[in-house]
């Protein structure tokens, strides 16, 4: 059995569809790396994003 810890910053919600990293985990439906931004999600500091779709049983999306 696998566990895993995570940890961040308090969360109120961000639209970020418009990235390619999002926009390529949900059109491919796997793992996507993106490419340097600004963060909009907590500081704006210097990332390199990545993102995977999350699914319900059913295979709808349920998030990234």
């Amino acid at each position: 059995m696998a566990s895993m810890a995570a940890s961040a910053l308090p969360f109120e919600g961000t639209n970020l569809a418009d990235r390619k990293h999002f926009r390529q985990a949900v059109g491919c439906d796997d793992f996507a790396v993106g490419e340097f931004i600004i963060s909009r999600v907590g500081a704006a500091e210097p990332a390199l994003a990545f993102a995977y779709p999350v699914r319900k049983a059913d295979g709808k999306a349920r998030g990234v």
